[in-house]
């Protein structure tokens, strides 16, 4: 299914890309973020989705990764520091490696129970799989609320 047609019913368009991001400055800021602004954290993580899936964005570039940051209010600067910072490294680098021992090979991964969902997946499937999870009957409207 298209994920425009996926999104729709969410308020959800996403932009046509015939390139791919090298998300790994956009990763190491979010580690930053995570450890020395948490507040900041969940709407720096929507400003990259929606730069990279909406608007087009490379979230690959500094310049990019700047302009999302003095949209949150945050000074450009703490990319320089995300960028020599060790513990965001760390952090990043530890990340990496469960991803490794898990067998994840591309984005979005669910882990739901003891399934492993892979690729934007419409949310029946999603809700399907987590009423699995639980031992529920798998289409039961009454089990789980729809969101």
């Amino acid at each position: 299914m298209h994920l425009n047609e996926m999104g729709k019913q969410y308020g959800l368009k996403f932009s046509a890309h015939d390139w791919l991001s090298n998300s790994r400055l956009s990763i190491l800021l979010g580690e930053y973020i995570h450890l020395n602004a948490p507040e900041h954290e969940e709407n720096y993580h929507e400003a990259v989705f929606k730069a990279y899936l909406t608007e087009g964005q490379n979230i690959g570039d500094q310049e990019t990764l700047s302009a999302i940051l003095q949209q949150l209010g945050l000074k450009s600067d703490i990319l320089s520091l995300a960028l020599s910072d060790a513990s965001s490294k760390a952090r990043m680098q530890e990340n990496s490696h469960s991803a490794i021992r898990e067998q994840v090979t591309g984005t979005p991964t669910f882990f739901i129970g003891k399934e492993r969902v892979f690729g934007a997946q419409p949310y029946p499937s999603l809700l399907a799989a987590a009423r699995r999870a639980l031992g529920l009957a798998p289409n039961n409207p009454n089990d789980l609320p729809l969101l």
